[in-house]
């Protein structure tokens, strides 16, 4: 078995299980590993903090999967940074958005901006014929890993909506708090998320929230979080 085939890492924050026994096999493959940051990392744990979660996918004959999991210096009562994982749950959070809403992911997607340093997002150079998508934004994160695209997502949901649908399925003890890789977003300039809204043909559906935005010369009250359909 080639298990760099089966294989694939996933550093997540704080989980709700138990804590569980350093694994063999991740204790073996990091010994191997020759890398010098890998063993500064693991030789120096109460500076570095280092959690893995490993987890083990094979298939039987008919191609169904089972999951073992194998795990080094987990501890679920410890923060740990996730980094870009979190883009996976932007992406499955925005789509379950837009089934709610009964959306397409296909729309065209724009954002404005209302305040320093949001910026109006109309044209994408990634997609096709130039216009964003959500659709073609999640394509981006997990082709490329691309923090502009998770950005739109995040200011999308909203950060309130997005942690009250992340603890909803029961991951009660994280949180996504920032968009990435954009340093002038302060922590307090990270709660503010931009208007969006979806274009289908001569139809404008705004995401409401609770600021004002302007768009073609009319003031769109942003009262709660239901969707409105504006006659263009």
């Amino acid at each position: 078995m080639n298990i760099y085939s089966c294989l694939f890492l996933i550093i997540i924050i704080c989980l709700n299980k138990a804590s569980a026994q350093d694994s063999d096999l991740l204790m073996s493959l990091i010994k191997e590993s020759k890398h010098p940051v890998v063993q500064r990392v693991i030789n120096a744990p109460d500076t570095f903090h280092a959690q893995i979660i490993f987890e083990q996918i094979d298939r039987d004959a008919t191609g169904k999967p089972s999951f073992i999991r194998h795990t080094l210096g987990f501890d679920p009562q410890l923060y740990f940074y996730p980094a870009s994982t979190i883009k996976m749950a932007n992406a499955i959070l925005a789509l379950e958005k837009l089934h709610d809403a009964g959306l397409s992911k296909d729309l065209a997607f724009h954002t404005d901006s209302v305040r320093y340093p949001q910026r109006r997002v109309t044209v994408d150079a990634t997609a096709p014929n130039g216009i964003p998508t959500i659709g073609h934004y999640i394509e981006m994160i997990f082709a490329v890993s691309d923090n502009e695209a998770s950005n739109r997502l995040y200011e999308f949901l909203g950060q309130s909506e997005l942690n009250a649908r992340l603890h909803a399925k029961g991951y009660t003890r994280s949180r996504i708090t920032h968009r990435l890789g954009d340093a002038r977003f302060s922590m307090a300039d990270n709660t503010y998320t931009n208007p969006v809204y979806l274009l289908d043909g001569q139809d404008t559906l705004f995401l409401t929230g609770r600021t004002k935005c302007r768009y073609s010369g009319s003031i769109i009250t942003r009262t709660d979080n239901t969707w409105k359909r504006i006659l263009g």
